[in-house]
């Protein structure tokens, strides 16, 4: 009765279409189901090689990708790029102080006053201004109050600062006995 079920299940799971099968073909199947289950086994030698084929692959697409031909090539042009990235960064920093130079001529020659230049340059910025002649040309028309007046002389601000334990100092006004004294709770007679 088993043996029923089983084929029941096994003609219903079968599709509508059934295709001839010879004795070569059944044996083809037996056969592959045989080598599937057994792992194939690969000698250390072949792993070397293989991986060494793996990697002369990627290593060529790498050097395709960039359009180099070998290895000294690639590192010549990551050489260029580090090379780049460097003159890149000066010319940055030269550019920065050329712009402040070039500020610095244009108050000048408008003759702002040196206490309102942060002023002016907070003010084109908040207008997203570009801060050249022309702008400042317009904006001195109804901004006066930058323009250093006449007669007024301009003097650097100056402002001594202390650092760490420097101290301004003080003459004593008693001498070092008579601190001691006073440390010590001890009066001076007189």
């Amino acid at each position: 009765m088993e043996e029923i079920k089983q084929e029941e299940i096994v003609d219903t799971a079968t599709t509508d279409v059934e295709t001839p099968t010879t004795e070569n073909e059944e044996v083809k199947v037996e056969e592959n189901t045989e080598q599937e289950e057994t792992p194939k086994t690969f000698t250390q030698e072949q792993v070397n090689e293989m991986v060494k084929a793996r990697l002369d692959r990627d290593r060529k697409s790498l050097f395709k990708r960039y359009g180099v031909e070998d290895r000294n090539a690639l590192d010549d042009l990551i050489g260029k790029a580090q090379s780049y990235s460097v003159m890149e960064e000066r010319y940055n920093a030269i550019q920065s102080e050329v712009n402040s130079l070039k500020e610095s001529n244009l108050f000048l020659k408008n003759n702002i006053n040196p206490e309102r230049y942060e002023d002016v340059r907070t003010f084109f910025k908040g207008k997203e201004l570009e801060l050249n002649e022309e702008n400042l040309a317009n904006e001195l028309s109804t901004h006066s109050e930058w323009i250093t007046k006449s007669g007024e002389e301009v003097k650097p601000k100056t402002t001594i600062q202390f650092m760490g334990n420097e101290s301004p100092k003080e003459k004593p006004s008693v001498n070092e006995r008579d601190l001691a004294m006073e440390m010590f709770g001890l009066k001076r007679k007189r």
